[in-house]
Parts: C-alpha cells; sequence; structure tokens
C-alpha cells in the first residue's frame, strides 16, 4: 500500500453560523457539520443558497438523494457497492468547486465509509510523462455508460483554475475510464492506467460519518469514495454540487 503523505484537514462546525464561517476560512479542507437533528431538504437546499447563492452548477446537482435501491440497477451509487475514487461531475464544461453530502442516516453495519485521496499526492508520485499526458491530452467524460454523449464533455485530466491552482476531474472504475480522444503525442492510455493503479494500491483518508453530520468537500484537489454498504442498508445521504 502506497502510504498517505498529505494530511487531509477536517474541521468541526457544532453551529451552523461556525459552518458557514469555516466554510469561507478553509476552502481546500473538509468542513464537518455536526448537529443532533439530520437537516431536511429543505434545509440542505437552505445551506446550498447560502454557499453557492443563485449560481446554477448544474440540474443534476440540485438535490440528489443517495441510498440503495434494489430496483435501479445501472448505478453504482445508489447499489451496495463500493464506489471508486472520483470528483463529482466529471462530465460536466465546469465540475463543481466543493459539494455537500448530509447523512440522513448512517450504514449502521458499518459501511459506506467515506474514502478521500488527496490530488497532491498524486502529483508527487507521478512520472513527468503522465503529468504531460494529464495536462496536455483530451480525453472522453461521459455521465453514463449506456453509449449516449449528450451529456459529456472532452477535456484534459489536470488543468489550472483561475488562481494558478492545479485540479483534476476523474471518474473511472471496472466498467469505464477516461477514453483517449487525443493524445497529443502524449502517452494518454498508460497515464491513464498509472491513476488506476496508484490509487488502488493508495492509503485513502477514511471518515464514518454519523446521522445528523454535513460535510463541506472540496471536489478539485481531493478525489471521494466509499466503502461497500452493509447487506440492506438504510443509508441515506443529501448531495448538492456547490460552485
Amino acid at each position: 500500500m502506497i502510504k498517505r503523505i498529505k494530511t487531509i484537514n477536517f474541521y468541526i462546525a457544532k453551529e451552523l453560523a461556525e459552518f458557514f464561517e469555516m466554510a469561507v476560512a478553509y476552502p481546500k479542507d473538509i468542513i464537518v457539520l455536526q448537529e443532533k437533528i439530520p437537516p431536511s431538504k429543505e434545509e440542505v437546499r437552505r445551506y446550498r443558497l447560502i454557499l453557492n447563492g443563485n449560481r446554477q452548477v448544474s440540474t443534476f446537482g440540485e438535490l440528489w438523494t443517495v441510498k440503495y435501491e434494489p430496483s435501479v440497477t445501472k448505478s453504482t451509487a445508489l447499489s451496495l457497492g463500493g464506489l471508486h475514487p472520483h470528483t463529482d461531475g466529471s462530465f460536466l464544461e465546469e465540475p463543481p468547486s466543493r459539494y455537500t453530502l448530509s447523512f440522513i442516516q448512517n450504514d449502521l453495519g458499518g459501511g459506506g465509509v467515506s474514502t478521500f485521496f488527496s490530488l497532491f499526492d498524486i502529483l508527487a508520485a507521478a512520472p513527468d510523462w503522465t503529468l504531460n499526458a494529464f495536462y496536455t491530452a483530451s480525453y472522453l467524460f461521459v455521465r453514463t455508460y449506456d453509449g449516449d454523449l449528450t451529456d459529456s464533455v472532452i477535456a484534459p485530466i489536470l488543468d489550472i483554475d483561475n488562481n494558478g491552482n492545479p485540479r483534476i476531474r476523474w471518474r473511472a472504475d471496472d466498467i469505464f475510464r477516461p477514453k483517449v480522444v487525443n493524445d497529443k503525442g502524449t502517452r494518454a492510455e498508460e497515464a491513464v492506467l498509472w491513476l488506476q493503479n496508484f490509487l488502488k494500491a493508495y492509503q485513502p483518508v477514511t471518515y464514518s460519518a454519523k446521522s445528523g453530520e454535513t460535510l463541506l468537500i472540496p471536489n478539485n484537489t481531493i478525489l471521494h469514495g466509499r466503502t461497500a454498504l452493509s447487506e440492506n442498508s438504510k443509508r441515506e445521504v443529501l448531495r448538492v454540487w456547490i460552485k
């Protein structure tokens, strides 16, 4: 297993005002709001309004309920399976910069533990040829696996934001990985395989959220996933995206 070098900071807020204050003060860290009673959908929408104003990220990110749905067979998030490390909205032209996860019910069987992976450990470990490919080559990112390219984007895996900071978009699992559209003279396909293998061997930061907790998480510098859910898990999470 690859040792984790970059520590991901968590800041705990007990009051709502403190949560919003920390959100401004620590935009690159994970902020945890600990409430005794899980928030309603209306309260989660209010969190989004305060953090995001009226800026629209995507209709897909307005509010999404993540829970086990036995009747749904084409969504890993709604299955009992674990989630590979990824960033949200990778198929968007401009993915959200942050997102919130509000835990209405945690997994009482001990499953569904959140896993976090630092971009900066990836940057430190990646060979030059991998970084060159990620910054230079064009990759296809899709929303669904059914061949419908309506909601998809062609973009590099790494780029630099308006503040001069590196950011990543990533989604790869046992079915899909970013498809090379134009390698631009780089080892683009090998680079994707390198990152997949790196993440499999990486020691992630883990957080077992409790019912009533809301996590505000950076999306461009921290990849996230989860362990598998327990049998017939009642875990329920509300997610919204922040621009």
